[in-house]
């Protein structure tokens, strides 16, 4: 095997795609997450403070903290899908070139 640089960054960029299909995917699980958190408090808050007399603020303040907690949890999410998506393209083009290049070295092509 004389063209250990090419195969090597083909492997590197396959494992580059994989973990950034992985980070990826869980950005997008916790996107789905936090959704699901803010349109359940939205709904709950609204829910409470037409049900009530007034006597519950401390939950209605739970609901509004929860939604907090759902609006930074989807601009984390944002980051880490931006990582994954970045993370991908990456090891995709790294894997493409390298392994392009491995097969034309070995083929004779260049």
């Amino acid at each position: 095997m004389e063209h250990k640089g090419e195969f090597a960054m083909g492997i590197i960029g396959l494992v580059l795609a994989g973990v950034g299909g992985l980070i990826l995917g869980t950005g997008l699980m916790f996107r789905m997450a936090a959704n699901r958190m803010l349109s359940m408090s939205i709904g709950s808050v609204l829910m409470m403070i037409m049900m009530t007399d007034g006597d519950s603020s401390m939950i209605v303040f739970s609901l509004i903290t929860t939604m907090s907690q759902g609006q930074r949890m989807l601009n984390i999410s944002t980051v880490i899908t931006i990582v994954g998506a970045l993370f991908l393209i990456v090891g995709a083009i790294l894997a493409i070139i390298g392994w392009t290049r491995y097969i034309q070295l070995e083929h004779g092509k260049i």
